[in-house]
């Protein structure tokens, strides 16, 4: 029943340009949208998945791409970018 999940709602922040970034809770997790449906879904809405990105760490990497620049999509790829070694693609 999708008014009970909250796809609908990110697919509408990202649409009210938002950056809506996804990152795990797990200290060496790594969110991958081709694991569970909702993720498959969610990836559809223009969320950034965040790969292995601590949740504190992307907060403060967002707020300093959008001190950077007010437009999202910008704001959005800087999010992704790995500025500082704040991505691990080593670790599995």
């Amino acid at each position: 029943d999708l008014k009970k999940v909250w796809i609908p709602a990110v697919k509408a922040a990202v649409a009210a340009g938002l950056v809506v970034a996804v990152t795990s809770q797990s200290l060496f997790g790594r969110v991958n949208p081709n694991v569970y449906r909702n993720l498959r879904l969610l990836s559809a809405t223009g969320a950034a998945f965040c790969s292995d990105l601590l949740p504190e760490t992307a907060y403060v990497k967002l707020a300093c791409a959008l001190g950077r620049s007010k437009d999202p999509e910008s704001a959005r790829k800087m999010l992704l970018e790995n500025w500082a070694f704040e991505y691990n693609d080593r670790l599995p």
